[in-house]
């Protein structure tokens, strides 16, 4: 269906798209020489049936939000020095090595500096 109107001088072809529910409203206006394309596009309804309520927050007295209880345990749980490094590897993109203790610090002789000021 097409409609003819002017404004500003200027004539608007009127396209009206689609007659089905979804599209209804919809509508394509072109100026006669062509210049100025203006599209109208509504929202679209949502019927109501097809709709959920939202979720009711649950309040929590605890000053913690804590969105994973598995998480915050694995953090604090023992590990084993070989899964340390992998994750220290993992963070950092360094190679294991780093991460091993060096022995000769334990064993190196403790002595005081002779010089405090170097």
């Amino acid at each position: 269906m097409m409609k003819a109107s002017t404004y500003g001088g200027k004539v608007f072809l009127s396209l009206r798209k689609g007659s089905s529910s979804r599209n209804f409203g919809e509508q394509i206006t072109v100026t006669d020489d062509g210049s100025t394309i203006v599209c109208w596009h509504p929202e679209p309804c949502f019927p109501y049936d097809c709709s959920r309520p939202l979720p009711e927050k649950q309040e929590t007295h605890s000053t913690l939000q804590i969105q994973s209880l598995n998480e915050v345990r694995s953090v604090f749980k023992e590990k084993k020095q070989e899964f340390v490094r992998q994750e220290l590897m993992s963070l950092t993109h360094t190679t294991k090595h780093r991460w091993f203790p060096r022995s000769r610090d334990k064993y190196a002789k403790k002595t005081p500096a002779d010089r405090e000021y170097l």
